[in-house]
This record gives structure tokens, C-alpha cells and sequence, in this order.
């Protein structure tokens, strides 16, 4: 693994640990970080595949709380993969989406 990988995976790592408070939260009401993750508690999910990847769910933000409510139990019952994460109302520091919103 190059350096660049692993310095990703400490990132990931760190972001994850500092989450964990949050949960049992709605992302609309947290602000102090940037996702909150859920992950899958009956075991391990079956392998990444060719025909396996990532979904990304755009949604308004009053129906966030919600749809991230049945997104997290069904990755905690390992009915939707090895986890989930869903972004959370802290204003981001980004440059590009900060011009995006102008």
C-alpha cells in the first residue's frame, strides 16, 4: 500500500472514530461533523464483485432524516452492505460546492 493509501485510510479511519457519537442522530440536526456511518452487525457482507460498487442516493434535505433511518437499519441488518455513510448539516469548507451554491 502507497503512502497516499494509507495516509486515505487513517483519514477514514479518524473520521469514522470521531462520528461514532453521532450515530443515533439525524443528519440534519448534527453539525459538529461530516458523516455519520452505519455498519453492518450480523457478520461480514458477501465480497466486492466486478458488478458490485457504490450507490449514491440524492435526496432534498427534508426527507434526508428519514431515508437515511431505513438505510442505516438495513446495512445494521446486512441487507444493504458492509456500511453506509450519509452527510450531515455541517457547512462544508469546499471551495467548489461553496461557488456552486452562489
Amino acid at each position: 500500500m502507497d503512502k497516499e493509501s494509507r495516509d486515505h485510510d487513517t483519514i477514514k479511519h479518524r473520521q469514522r472514530k470521531v462520528s461514532a457519537a453521532y450515530s443515533e442522530s439525524k443528519p440534519s440536526e448534527v453539525t459538529d461533523v461530516y458523516w455519520i456511518y452505519a455498519e453492518n452487525k450480523t457478520g461480514t457482507y458477501p465480497a466486492a464483485t466486478l458488478r458490485s460498487g457504490t450507490w449514491l442516493v440524492f435526496v432534498n434535505v427534508e426527507d434526508a432524516d428519514e431515508l437515511w433511518a431505513k438505510i442505516k437499519k438495513a446495512t445494521e441488518e446486512g441487507k444493504l452492505g458492509q456500511d453506509s455513510k450519509v452527510a450531515t448539516a455541517k457547512p462544508s469548507q469546499s471551495p467548489r460546492r461553496a461557488h456552486s451554491e452562489q
